[in-house]
């Protein structure tokens, strides 16, 4: 089957039409002034050893979500220990936001115990900003 010249920019056309409609997702696409920005946190574990992994909640449990929403995660990321969850630190995208209380906790003896082994050990934090800006690593 042969196609004209005017055949095969229709059909080019059309393809570059359809992935364009493929990565519109969400995460692939422009924010506006004022949308919520949600911070996805993903896994916690030891800086001298990478392999070791926790669900970010499993440590931090001071202020977990009311209504944990859970990313569908591909095999790979699963494969890698990727639990990718909502938390409840949202904030407007292109507006300046002052200083303001995430969380208030009161921890238990365990709980810090926790908190000052991870200190210890250093403990890196996996953190993603609106599912589609890089990672955000924090170190404690």
């Amino acid at each position: 089957m042969r196609f004209t010249t005017d055949t095969k920019w229709i059909v080019l056309g059309v393809l570059i039409l359809v992935a364009h409609v493929i990565v519109a997702d969400e995460h692939h696409h422009s924010y506006q002034r004022n949308d919520r920005i949600y911070v996805w946190v993903n896994k916690v574990g030891p800086l001298s050893n990478p392999h070791e992994t926790y669900p970010f909640y499993q440590l931090y449990d001071g202020c977990p979500p009311k209504d944990a929403m859970e990313r569908a995660s591909s095999l790979g990321e699963i494969i890698e220990g990727n639990s990718v969850v909502r938390s409840h630190i949202v904030f407007p995208f292109r507006t300046n936001v002052n200083s303001q209380v995430v969380c208030e906790a009161q921890l238990t003896s365990e709980s810090a115990a926790r908190y000052i082994a991870a200190v210890q050990d250093r403990y890196w934090f996996e953190m993603y900003i609106g599912m589609h800006f890089p990672r955000a690593f924090a170190v404690v």
